[in-house]
């Protein structure tokens, strides 16, 4: 996971920024409304890195599978 996160770290803050400083500029939403939404989505990106890293795990495996062996 951490390797996925650190992969794509500096794009995702440099977006979640921009997004938070976007929505600052042009309808000025009170700060605690601005932090909530900057805090969900830097747990969003860590989800999501847990998730990708999940799926590429179970690839990997599907791979080295035997053809005919049960898949789940």
């Amino acid at each position: 996971m951490w390797q996925h996160y650190r992969k794509t770290l500096l794009p995702t803050q440099l977006f979640i920024f921009g997004v938070c400083a976007a929505l600052y500029w042009y309808s000025k939403p009170p700060l605690p409304t601005l932090l909530f939404l900057f805090l969900t989505m830097q747990l969003a990106s860590i989800l999501g890195a847990w998730w990708g890293a999940r799926l590429r795990a179970k690839m990997r495996r599907r791979e080295q599978a035997l053809p005919l062996e049960r898949r789940l």
